[in-house]
């Protein structure tokens, strides 16, 4: 099920910020991925409710505070769109009858899903999952650096990708890939933990040179576009002072819906945004500088298997 997104994208700026508004997208896809299987989760059901309604009552919101508040229905979810739709029509309210029919396709995106809803126990492992986890049982040992079971029957731990929650860095591929497991050796969490100090300083520093406009701000953006796979696609600006106003004349891609926007908004949003990554990282570090400082070998490799120490003889 595709939905009908381009008349809610000049919209999506109402909702604050660049993270909520990949939440609203990527809630969108899920959802359109759920009609198309047949089933949804219920507990991602409850998060994607969540996540719609809240941009319906916040795009609603910014609206009313932008052109008034004279409609006679208040519009905080979802369920609300298509009877505030019938009553914009009737009051020949041609902003709202456009803001309300942007946002219709959302709302019947969510009622299609809510009848696929099933428990998590009662969708069930797939059969190739099933396979996996007879696959890996008795060969998963702990990854140094992301901390996940992962397959290691060949004597390390086998390729895999890594991304931190949230706003934070993510890779193709862990640090702790293609090495020991944790259970054995903690070397590349130490190399990870010096990578990230080095991290941290230049994106310490680069935050500085953009905060003294010594370095462009840098303003990244989604846009739907049907002729790319996913439907989505992103894009990147970069802008000084000067170049500020030749830019938003451009608007590539619609990126400025409002007149009245100022470079000062987006060098804050870009900084807003390198802070984040910057506390996150430092997170990063204080929690796996503990990691390290307290490993204990745990295990060791006898043939093709990996086993326990028994006595305290056998640790390093």
């Amino acid at each position: 099920m595709k939905t009908d997104m381009i008349n809610i994208l000049p919209l999506l700026p109402y909702l604050g910020s660049e993270k909520r508004i990949a939440e609203f997208l990527e809630t969108v896809n899920e959802l359109e991925q759920a009609v198309d299987a047949g089933f949804i989760r219920n507990s991602k059901l409850s998060r994607a409710k969540e996540h719609i309604n809240y941009s319906v009552d916040k795009i609603g919101w910014a609206y009313n505070e932008q052109h008034g508040y004279g409609f006679d229905k208040v519009v905080s979810s979802a369920h609300d769109v298509p009877s505030a739709l019938k009553l914009a029509i009737k009051k020949n309210d041609t902003g709202r009858v456009a803001l309300f029919s942007a946002l219709l396709p959302i709302a019947e995106l969510l009622k299609a899903a809510k009848p696929l809803a099933v428990k998590k126990q009662d969708a069930g492992p797939t059969d190739r999952q099933q396979e996996i986890a007879a696959e890996r049982a008795g060969h998963e040992m702990t990854c140094q650096c992301c901390s996940r079971k992962i397959f290691a029957n060949a004597g390390s731990i086998a390729h895999h990708g890594y991304q931190r929650p949230g706003d934070g860095w993510q890779t193709a591929s862990c640090w702790g890939a293609k090495r020991l497991p944790w259970e054995v050796d903690r070397t590349a969490l130490g190399e990870l933990i010096a990578h990230l100090t080095t991290m941290l300083g230049r994106l310490i520093e680069s935050r500085d040179e953009a905060a003294a406009e010594i370095i462009p701000v840098v303003h990244h953006y989604q846009v739907y576009d049907r002729t790319v796979k996913g439907g989505y696609r992103y894009g990147k600006l970069t802008m000084t002072r000067d170049t500020f106003d030749n830019i938003k004349a451009a608007n590539v891609d619609g990126v400025f819906t409002h007149s009245s926007t100022t470079f000062d908004q987006f060098k804050t949003r870009d900084l807003d945004k390198q802070d984040t990554k910057i506390r996150q990282i430092r997170r990063d570090i204080a929690e796996f500088t503990r990691r390290y400082a307290g490993w204990k070998q745990t295990h060791k490799r006898e043939g093709d298997q990996w086993v326990a120490l028994t006595t305290t003889k056998e640790q390093p």
